[in-house]
């Protein structure tokens, strides 16, 4: 969960709950609420506090390594496809492909409303892979997804 993931990179980088707010420029008691689990921060308080920690604001929303887990075929294992993936595969940038996931224009994902201005991002592989290809040709390794051999 958030809150845990941001406790560990907190107490990994020996940063309080008073620097941290100092350092992101958020209050103290928005850092006491994140750390409790009361609230999840939204997009731009995210990228603050991600910055400060040196983490990926995917590494405290999924709690998945900071560096990159690679196969024994060099290819970079992800557990979901994010909005960054599909950036980095599209060569878009990753708020384009937020809004049009909320708005419902592509067919290979969905956005679900959470709270206020936030966001769950669902993409389903096999349509990421009819539009932009196979992920493993983009160099990512999608664990528990196995693409169907095509039989000639």
């Amino acid at each position: 969960m958030f809150h845990d993931n941001m406790k560990k990179a907190m107490v990994e980088r020996g940063i309080s709950q008073t620097q941290l707010a100092l350092m992101t420029g958020l209050s103290i008691s928005g850092i006491s609420q994140y750390l409790h689990g009361l609230v999840i921060p939204r997009n731009d308080a995210l990228e603050r506090i991600s910055e400060v920690l040196g983490v990926s604001a995917q590494h405290l929303i999924y709690g998945q390594s900071t560096e990159p887990q690679v196969d024994s075929s060099g290819l970079e294992k992800i557990k979901t496809i994010t909005p960054e993936h599909i950036a980095k595969i599209s060569g878009r940038c990753v708020q384009s492909i937020r809004v049009a996931l909320q708005q419902g224009k592509p067919d290979y994902g969905y956005a679900i409303k959470v709270t206020g201005n936030r966001y769950a991002y669902h993409f389903y592989p096999r349509k990421v892979e009819e539009c932009y290809g196979s992920l493993t040709g983009y160099g990512y390794f999608l664990e528990g997804y196995h693409r169907e051999q095509v039989k000639d």
